[in-house]
C-alpha cells in the first residue's frame, strides 16, 4: 500500500497513494477499498488508490489496501507513527531492526 510514514506533533493528517494492478493482464481491478486496522479512530476520506487521512494523534495506526478483480482479492498495510516533537522514532521504524532510530 506504500511505505511506513512517521509524523511529527503537530501533524496531524497523512495522504497515502497506494496501488494495484492484476497479475493477468485481462483481469481489471474492480474493487479499491481502504480501511483502518489499529490505532484510536482516525478519519478516512479515500478515493480510489489514495486516501486521506486526519484525526491523527501521538501513537501507530495501520491502514489497509484492499484490491480486488473478482477472480482474486489481495490486501497490503502501510503504518503511520505519530510522534510528539521532543520524541524518539518508535522501533518498529527502525530501519535495521536494532531499535535504534
Amino acid at each position: 500500500a506504500g511505505v511506513d510514514i512517521v509524523l511529527i506533533a503537530p501533524e496531524n493528517s497523512v495522504t497515502i497513494v497506494g496501488s494495484a494492478v492484476p497479475r493477468d493482464p485481462d483481469e481489471t481491478i474492480t474493487l479499491l477499498e481502504w480501511s483502518q486496522v489499529s490505532g484510536t479512530t482516525a478519519t478516512l476520506d479515500p478515493s480510489g488508490a489514495l486516501v486521506q487521512i486526519s484525526g491523527l494523534t501521538e501513537g501507530v495506526y495501520v491502514f489497509r489496501l484492499t484490491a480486488s478483480t473478482g477472480e482474486a482479492t489481495v490486501s497490503d498495510d502501510v503504518s503511520v507513527g505519530v510522534i510528539g516533537s521532543n520524541n524518539e522514532i518508535p522501533k518498529f521504524f527502525s530501519p535495521n531492526g536494532d531499535g535504534i532510530g
